[in-house]
Parts: structure tokens; sequence; C-alpha cells
């Protein structure tokens, strides 16, 4: 999925293991970095800046941005992305 990804994109935060109360939200994506490490020895692949009001940080705080692997965003607005979720809920539906 990281290869639809674009600056200016909105995303899904679909995973968060360090800070899982931000899973769910949608964010923008405002700039890509790569492969990036941190002076804490945190390592991350494929990361980008992600933006949102309601994003909490490591310790707790509200923070404008995060830094985020794009193996835990889901792209939001494109076809391959509506096809995929329309497929998902009919399936969940044909369960039902």
């Amino acid at each position: 999925m990281s290869s639809r990804l674009q600056v200016g994109g909105l995303a899904l935060l679909i995973n968060s293991i360090r800070i899982p109360a931000n899973i769910g939200q949608t964010v923008r994506l405002s700039q890509y970095l790569g492969t990036r490490t941190f002076t804490n020895g945190i390592v991350l692949d494929n990361a980008w800046v992600i933006e949102s009001d309601d994003l909490v940080d490591l310790i707790g705080n509200k923070s404008p941005f995060l830094y985020c692997e794009s193996k835990n965003l889901m792209p939001l607005g494109d076809q391959k992305t509506q096809d995929e979720l329309r497929k998902e809920q009919e399936e969940l539906t044909c369960k039902n």
C-alpha cells in the first residue's frame, strides 16, 4: 500500500505499537522521510511526517505531527482503496 501514499494525501493510521491511542486517526501526509534513525536509537523505514489535530505523542501530550512508517498507514481517497473497503464490507455483510 505504501506506493499509493503521497504528500498531501490522507491516510488512516491502522497500527501504532508505541502509541495505540492514535490508531484509527485520519491523518494528512506532509512529508516523506525515507529511512530515519532518531537519537534514541529508533529506526523507522519508509517514514512519513503525519499531521492531525488529534494525535498524541509518546508521553501523552497532543501533538500536531508525528513520524510514522508507511506500513502503519492505509491511503484514503483513491479508487483502489475504495474498492478494497467495499469488498471487505460486502464480505462482512454476507457473513451476517
